[in-house]
């Protein structure tokens, strides 16, 4: 009886251990690749700073976060540039489906967030 129990304990072990290395099967996010270990956008493609989620672009299913309003233009006019730089780098761009992806979303007006740098 303790044998049986502790194979099962083994068995549940290695079950989760699974789960946590893989994901769980069949509930995977589709917005993201699968096959390699996931390493998410946290800096600009273009400036290198903090990403804010509220900013970003949106090209061909992929979304590219940036730091600042100022960078959205810099990625619209060679959005391909900066998808090949951030999967260079080993990072998982996300993708969107077409109803989450809505205009690109902007800076607003007067924010200082990052003054003083050059674009």
């Amino acid at each position: 009886m303790k044998k049986t129990k502790l194979v099962v304990l083994m068995m549940v072990i290695v079950t989760v251990m699974g789960f946590a290395v893989n994901g769980f099967a069949g509930t995977g996010d589709s917005k993201f690749p699968k096959g390699k270990p996931q390493v998410f956008q946290t800096t600009c493609p273009v400036m290198g700073g903090k990403i804010n989620k509220k900013l970003y672009v949106d090209y061909k299913g992929k979304r590219i976060y940036v730091c600042c309003g100022g960078c959205i233009s810099t990625v619209k006019a060679d959005p391909e540039k900066y998808i090949k730089k951030l999967e260079k780098e080993g990072v998982t761009v996300m993708r969107v489906s077409s109803h989450d992806s809505g205009e690109t979303q902007h800076a607003k007006a007067g924010s200082d967030e990052h003054s003083g740098h050059q674009h």
